[in-house]
């Protein structure tokens, strides 16, 4: 998911990267918001999709949805640095 103004080129090397990204973890697999899922699970993802699409038609604006995308950015890398860190990262973050 890209910003209007952001160059064509950013979306051809982004969607690479989520090709290989796929490919690395196994056949039958679909990158999408930097995550690998299994074909038999996008038919989901199209649903909540499609709900977001909802959203929008009701009046939730679409930068919304990119603040929330980079939230869940942020609990990752989170999560990575607990996980380097932290020996026990469920008590730091309950």
């Amino acid at each position: 998911m890209h910003k209007p103004n952001i160059p064509v080129e950013h979306f051809a090397r982004d969607g690479e990267t989520a090709l290989e990204k796929a490919k690395g973890e196994g056949k039958n697999r679909i990158c999408m918001f930097g995550r690998v899922v299994k074909w038999d699970k996008f038919e989901k993802l199209l649903e909540i999709k499609h709900e977001f699409e909802k959203m929008v038609k009701h009046g939730i604006s679409k930068s919304f949805f990119y603040k929330l995308n980079e939230f869940i950015e942020m609990a990752e890398k989170l999560k990575e640095y607990l996980k380097e860190f932290v020996t026990k990262p469920q008590q730091v973050l309950h």
